[in-house]
């Protein structure tokens, strides 16, 4: 049976398949277009239908491409570094009011940040750890002394390893430090 030159192609429905490819599917959906509305006929609304769909969804992985490259070079750049820093010493000195009202309401400092986890604290973990190695939900580095009555604590910086250059510590006056537990690194 021959087919009419009014029928859709397999070419012509793979041009509206090929819409769904990020960036080049916009040419290719174009073309999709003018093929279906050349086409009206005979099934030409069913191919621009195909390929608004793949030129809107192609849109939007290409835009979510673009927004994780952008997010990934400001992240590892010297400014979102800085930033990295700040919100890290904000979350520390968090921390030690955190520990300190622990130690208020049950006598004592925890073993672990884990138990003070279920107080209802937040900002428990390191803002600045491994920003260059991808780890997001790492907690503050946290030691109990053996006197149980002081602890330190920090962030392991980018690299995400304690006892480092880049580790941060909470920014405290000497007033506060006076007050807490905290001793610093």
């Amino acid at each position: 049976m021959a087919r009419s030159k009014d029928e859709i192609s397999g070419l012509e429905y793979g041009l509206g398949w090929s819409s769904f490819i990020p960036v080049l599917g916009l040419f290719l959906g174009l073309g999709a277009i003018v093929a279906g509305a050349n086409k009206l006929k005979s099934g030409g609304a069913k191919l621009i239908t195909l390929a608004l769909l793949g030129i809107l969804l192609g849109t939007v992985g290409s835009l979510v491409l673009v927004q994780q490259l952008i997010f990934h070079r400001f992240s590892t750049s010297a400014v979102g570094k800085d930033i990295h820093q700040t919100m890290a010493k904000n979350y520390l000195k968090q921390t030690v009011m955190a520990l300190e009202y622990y130690k208020l309401v049950h006598g004592a400092y925890p073993n672990t940040l884990d138990e003070v986890k279920g107080e209802g604290i937040y900002f428990l973990h390191d803002g600045s750890a491994g920003t260059e190695i991808g780890n997001i939900h790492q907690l503050h580095a946290y030691a109990l002394q053996p006197d149980g009555l002081h602890y330190r604590l920090m962030d392991t910086g980018p690299d995400g390893i304690t006892g480092t250059a880049d580790d941060i510590a909470p920014v405290m006056s000497p007033e506060e430090l006076e007050r807490t537990g905290y001793v610093k690194p």
